[in-house]
């Protein structure tokens, strides 16, 4: 009896690779978003803060160059948070690339796995048939011996 061998293993062993360094990837990916996210709650935070300084400070009175200084200092972190949005952006960009080519390698892999399952089968069959085969001659070999004696 011959031993089962798929012809197109290693090509579904290199799927399989790929979709965990593709998931690998992604959950990078994922950590760093998070990462930005935080940072961005971060300076959404600060600039609200500094809203709030600043209506504080008109209510209570200050300089024309203190407010000036506060919008100039707003102006900036505004221009930080647009920054911060553009990576969270480019990030999440990436991260559906990412899902989009692990959904086709998983699909790949499935497809081979579901090709050698079918193949494994099929050899099967095949050696039942064999050893049936066998035994029905293994039979006939019986029963022609009894006939002779």
């Amino acid at each position: 009896m011959k031993k089962f061998s798929f012809k197109l293993a290693k090509v579904a062993e290199t799927k399989s690779i790929q979709v965990k360094q593709k998931s690998l990837e992604l959950a990078e990916m994922l950590r760093s978003l998070e990462s930005e996210q935080m940072e961005f709650n971060r300076m959404s935070n600060e600039l609200e803060i500094l809203h709030e300084e600043v209506l504080q400070q008109s209510v209570n009175g200050c300089s024309a160059k203190e407010l000036r200084d506060y919008q100039r200092y707003i102006n900036k972190v505004s221009a930080e948070i647009r920054d911060q949005k553009n990576s969270m952006d480019k990030i999440q960009d990436k991260i559906e690339e990412l899902q989009v080519g692990l959904m086709e390698l998983s699909k790949e892999k499935e497809v081979l796995e579901k090709l050698r399952e079918k193949r494994y089968l099929k050899h099967l069959k095949e050696q039942i048939r064999e050893e049936q085969k066998m035994l029905d001659e293994m039979t006939l070999i019986t029963k022609g011996i009894k006939n002779l004696l």
